[in-house]
């Protein structure tokens, strides 16, 4: 099931839901990094900021510090980080096969071996699709280095929103190839 990549419509929307909301997103993103240096917490960090995004993308809820420390599946989350780390040292390639395994874990709860399965059996079919999306998100994140790193507040929150009007485009597809797997 092919799906239309709508990158200029995702990162647009990115932008509006950021600056609608700049100071908390920017806040929100600074304090998500700080947790970065503890990388045990890190994906599940991550995930609460991608669940934080979608609240927001689809129901306006503003975003709130606390969401992020909610610490309710890290192992899984390590799991996650552990299977991600292996593919990146396999080869940059092997990375994207597992590219909708956090959202996966995030937006359907599943645990860390099926989401990056169900990534997997996904990809495999769309990787030109998904390299590119993963290539597009992360220029767009990498614009913030140009301000000495500050406008990283700004571009991460909106790759995020975009990756998840990504995985919402996506997500039937992903899983139609779950259930073909």
């Amino acid at each position: 099931m092919a799906v239309e990549n709508k990158y200029g419509d995702w990162i647009k929307a990115g932008w509006e839901h950021t600056k609608g909301d700049l100071v908390p997103w920017a806040l929100t993103t600074f304090v998500m990094g700080l947790c970065g240096i503890c990388f045990i917490i890190f994906p599940q960090v991550g995930a609460n900021y991608l669940k934080m995004i979608r609240e927001y993308k689809n129901n306006g809820t503003k975003p709130e510090m606390g969401k992020l420390f909610v610490f309710d599946n890290v192992v899984q989350y390590l799991i996650a980080l552990v299977i991600m780390a292996v593919a990146q040292m396999l080869c940059i390639i092997p990375v994207f096969l597992v590219f909708w395994t956090i959202p996966l874990m995030a937006f359907k709860g599943m645990g860390a071996v099926d989401a990056a399965k169900a990534s997997y059996n996904y990809v495999k079919g769309n990787f030109v699709s998904t390299l590119l999306l993963a290539i597009v998100l992360g220029f767009v994140q990498s614009i913030g280095n140009l301000a000495c790193g500050l406008g990283g507040f700004v571009t991460i929150p909106i790759a995020a929103f975009a990756w998840v009007y990504a995985y919402e485009a996506h997500e039937a597809a992903i899983d139609a190839a779950q259930a073909g797997a």
